[in-house]
C-alpha cells in the first residue's frame, strides 16, 4: 500500500507540474506545492540512508514531517482560495505564520534532542529515544498541527463542496474532505501512542500501526482528489464524444462505403482530443460524402437501390442552404439518428447539406 500511495503521489505530482507549466495561477501552483510537498514527506522513509548520511543520523525524520508540514500549508491555501482567484490575506498570512512557527519549534526540538549519533526507523518507536521529552516535544507539535489543519482543510471542503457548480471541483473537494478525515487518524493514533509512553511507559504498537496505515490510505485519497478536477471533466467529454461517434458509426459507414473519397485516416479516439478530431472529421466526412453522392447521381441521372436511402437524406430541392457551420452540423447529427431509427429524416427548412 505504501507503493501504492507513493505511485498515485508521483502521477499526481507530474500531471500538476504540467498544468502550472500551462497556466501559473494560484490554484496550480498551490495544487503543485501541496502534492509534491506530501509526496516527498512520504516518501522521505525510502531514501532514509541517503538523507541521514548527507543531513545527519534521524535527518530523515525530521525532513519528512517538514515536507508533510509545508503540503499540509500549501492545501489549506489551496482549499481557502478555491472560490477565489487567491485566499482572503488575514486568513491566508495566519496559516503561514502558524506553520512557519511549527516548523522552527520542530527544527528547535529536534537539534536539541540527543538522538544524533545513531539512526532508527522511527523517533517514536525506538524504546530509548522515545523516552526523551525533547522528542516527544517534536512529535506532539508535529502530530497536533497536522490534526488542527487537517480539520481546517475538512471544515473548508464542507463550505465549499455543497455549492453548486463544476462536478469535478465537487469530486475533489470531497475525496480532499475524506482524505484528510482518514489522515487525521495518524495523529490522532500517534498522539495516543506518545500520551501513553510518556504517562504509563508502556507503548502501544498497534496504534503506531494503525496511524501509519490511516496515512497511507488518506495520502492515497488526497492524490487522487488532486487529479480529480481535471480528470473528472475530461473523461465525461470523453465519454460523450465517444457515445457521439457511436451515433454517427451506422450513416457514416453507409456513406463513406460509396463515397470514400471523402475519408481521411484519424487517430484512435484514446484521448478527449483525439475522441473530438475523429467525431468531428467524421460529420464533415458524411456531409462531403452525402455531397459526392447526390452529385454523382444528379451527373449520371441514375441511382443505385444501395444510395435510394442516402439520397433520400442528402439532397431535397425544397432545403435552403444552410446558415452557418452550426446548422450544419445539427442536420448531419439529425441525419444520423434519422438513419439510425431507419425512418425519413424530417425537413428543416434552415438546413441543407453541403453540395
Amino acid at each position: 500500500m505504501t507503493w501504492t500511495a507513493i505511485a498515485l503521489l508521483a502521477v499526481a505530482c507530474a500531471y500538476r507540474l504540467v498544468l502550472v507549466r500551462r497556466q501559473p495561477n494560484w490554484v496550480n501552483i498551490s495544487h503543485a506545492i501541496a502534492v509534491i510537498a506530501a509526496a516527498v514527506g512520504f516518501a522521505a522513509v525510502t531514501a532514509a540512508p541517503l538523507i541521514d548520511a548527507a543531513l545527519g543520523a534521524n535527518a530523515t525524520d525530521l525532513v519528512g514531517h517538514m515536507f508533510v508540514v509545508i503540503g499540509a500549508v500549501s492545501a489549506q491555501m489551496l482549499v481557502l482560495g478555491i472560490r477565489v482567484s487567491r485566499p482572503p490575506v488575514r486568513a491566508a498570512a495566519a496559516g503561514v505564520v502558524i506553520a512557519c512557527v511549527v516548523l522552527a519549534v520542530m527544527a528547535i526540538t529536534f537539534a536539541a534532542a540527543p538522538i544524533h549519533q545513531r539512526a532508527v526507523l522511527d523517533l517514536v518507536v525506538d524504546p530509548n529515544y522515545v523516552q526523551l521529552t525533547s522528542v516527544a516535544i517534536y512529535r506532539a507539535v508535529f502530530e497536533a498541527y497536522l490534526a488542527y489543519v487537517l480539520v481546517d482543510i475538512v471544515r473548508l471542503c464542507r463550505r465549499y463542496a455543497g455549492i453548486p457548480g463544476d462536478l469535478g471541483r465537487r469530486a475533489s473537494l470531497a475525496l480532499l474532505g475524506w482524505g484528510c478525515v482518514i489522515s487525521v487518524g495518524y495523529a490522532v493514533f500517534n498522539i495516543a501512542y506518545i500520551v501513553i509512553q510518556q504517562t504509563a511507559h508502556r507503548t502501544v504498537p498497534v496504534l503506531h500501526d494503525l496511524g501509519s496505515l490511516a496515512a497511507r490510505i488518506g495520502l492515497g485519497m488526497l492524490a487522487i482528489g488532486l487529479l480529480v478536477p481535471q480528470l473528472l471533466p475530461a473523461t465525461r467529454r470523453w465519454l460523450t464524444t465517444l457515445a457521439g461517434i457511436r451515433r454517427l458509426g451506422p450513416l457514416w459507414r453507409a456513406v463513406t462505403a460509396h463515397a470514400p473519397a471523402a475519408t481521411l485516416p484519424t487517430p484512435l479516439p484514446i484521448t478527449p482530443r483525439r475522441a473530438e478530431l475523429r467525431h468531428d472529421r467524421r460529420i464533415i466526412e458524411v456531409a462531403e460524402g452525402l455531397a459526392m453522392i447526390e452529385a454523382a447521381s444528379n451527373h449520371d441521372g441514375s441511382e443505385q437501390e444501395a444510395t435510394t436511402r442516402l439520397r433520400h437524406l442528402a439532397a431535397d430541392p425544397t432545403l435552403a442552404q444552410p446558415r452557418d457551420a452550426a446548422a450544419e452540423r445539427a442536420r448531419i447529427l439529425q441525419l444520423a439518428t434519422a438513419y439510425r431509427s431507419r425512418i425519413p429524416a424530417p425537413i428543416d427548412a434552415r438546413a441543407r447539406s453541403p453540395r
